[in-house]
Formats: structure tokens, sequence, C-alpha cells
């Protein structure tokens, strides 16, 4: 081989290896950026997974707190419903009970005495209105209890509560007409009245408890949709 084609020889070897040379970094390079950017994916993907992780613990966790809060709240609520209607059974029997027979007592012992009997009846009525008012500070300590369960309540329960209140409101009047009207009813021996009266406040008792119930299974779905 002479000397000009041992050049060319040369020279086209050369080129290929700068060729071969160039290709290799060209594809390096770009090997190497594919690389640097699935990495960096990888990375953004990573931290995507590690937000959405963290959102997902961070919600269970708010989620998690407004169950616990909420039971609380309503569990508080029916503890201080229970005690409140333990209260007025109790208040009848305990209360209502001595205060009806000491008045039938004296209306037997001052019968032929009107003057006796209207004092009688004033003392009856000054002991039933102390009465009412300890049963209306109860009640009052139920409609502020009531207050704050509206404000984590849904709108059915919210609902169910006003009809409650209105319920309790509404047998607190009508107690409050009828033992009003007992000392006549017990004079004049109206025995239909009076059993009217007992109908009347049983039909009412059963209305709150029906209502009670709801609410309880409405309490129940509320929580159930956290």
């Amino acid at each position: 081989m002479d000397t000009s084609n041992q050049i060319s020889y040369f020279s086209l070897m050369a080129i290929i290896i700068i060729g071969l040379l160039f290709l290799y970094l060209k594809t390096y390079i770009s090997q190497k950026a594919k690389n640097k950017a699935l990495r960096n994916e990888n990375l953004t993907l990573t931290q995507q997974i590690e937000d959405i992780k963290k959102r997902h613990e961070l919600d269970i966790a708010k989620r998690k707190y407004q169950y616990e809060s909420k039971k609380e709240q309503y569990l508080k609520f029916f503890q201080l419903i229970d005690s409140f209607t333990g209260k007025q059974n109790l208040s009848c029997i305990n209360k209502m009970t001595p205060i009806i027979t000491e008045f039938y007592a004296g209306f037997l012992a001052t019968i032929d005495d009107k003057t006796e009997q209207n004092k009688v009846c004033t003392v009856y009525m000054e002991k039933i209105q102390n009465l009412m008012n300890e049963n209306n500070t109860e009640l009052m300590k139920v409609k502020q209890e009531t207050n704050t369960i509206r404000l984590i309540a849904s709108q059915e329960v919210i609902e169910l509560l006003n009809l409650m209140e209105r319920t309790y409101d509404y047998m607190f009047d009508t107690s409050a007409q009828i033992i009003n009207m007992l000392p006549n009813n017990i004079m004049k021996n109206n025995q239909i009245v009076l059993q009217k009266h007992v109908e009347i406040l049983t039909e009412i008792s059963h209305s709150a408890l029906n209502i009670k119930e709801h609410l309880i299974q409405q309490m129940r779905n509320d929580l159930n949709k956290i």
C-alpha cells in the first residue's frame, strides 16, 4: 500500500472513529438526559404519592377526630335528655304526689269553709309554681345543649331537634294548664276531664319518645356519613 493510500485509509478510519465517538457521545448524552428526566419524573411521582398519602392520612385523622368529637357531643346530649326526663318522672312521683295529696286532704278538711278552701288552693298553686320553675330551669339546660348540637349536626338532625324542642315546650305548657286546672276539677269531682287530661299528657309523652327514637337513628346515620 503506497503512502497516499495509507493516508486515505487512516483518514477514513479517523473519520469512522470520530463518527462513532460522536455517535456514542450523542447517545450517552441523550441517555443521560433521559435518565435525568426519568429520575426527576420518579422524584415528582414519589413526591406526589407522598403528598397524596399525607393528605389521605390527614383526612383519615380529621374524619376520626370529627367522628369522635361528634359522637361525644351526641352521647353527652342524650345523657342530658335521659337525666332530664328522669328528673321529670321523679318530680311527678316524689313532688307532685305529696302536693296533690296535701291539697286534697286540705280540701276535704275545709269543705264547709270557702275561705279556708281558697287558702288551700293558694298554697297548692304556690308549690306548683315553684315546681314548674324548677322544671323550666332543667328544660333551659336541654335547650342550651340543643343549640350546641345544632352547630355540628346535619340538617336532618337539626329538624328533629327543633321538633323535639317544640314538643317539650308544648308538653310543659299543657302540663302547666292541666295542673292549674286540677284543684277545680278535684273540687267538682270531674272524673271525665281528669281522665282526658291524663290521655293528653300520655299522648304528648309518646310523641316525645317517638321523636327521640327517630333522633337517635338520624344521629347514627349522621356519624356513619363521616
